[in-house]
């Protein structure tokens, strides 16, 4: 019992840390991107967040590559940059979209 509560303690700290970290990440999306101005539009499909971009030129790649290096899936076409991000994705959705509303 004592074991269980400790590990499940733990585990659960863990999990609201790496949740906090997680739900701020979509500050970095948003800066490689070029900014929030640069993005049109943004949708998320199952594990897929897409942004329809005003100005793909605006892209950071240094910053993009530091999103790729966290094991997110990039992929770029010529109106739109889609990321598989996982499980987040509706989360960063609404943030980013709550920011184009301000």
């Amino acid at each position: 019992g004592i074991i269980f509560g400790i590990y499940y303690g733990v585990s659960v700290s863990k999990k609201n840390k790496t949740e906090k970290q997680a739900i701020g990440y979509y500050v970095k999306i948003i800066d490689a991107m070029g900014g929030i101005d640069n993005i049109n539009d943004v949708m998320v499909v199952s594990s897929r967040l897409s942004l329809v971009l005003k100005d793909n030129s605006l892209i950071k790649e240094e910053k993009l590559q530091v999103i790729k290096d966290d094991g997110v899936g990039v992929v770029k076409s010529s109106k739109k940059i889609t990321l598989v991000i996982g499980e987040m994705a509706q989360k960063y959705c609404e943030a980013i979209l709550k920011l184009k509303e301000n």
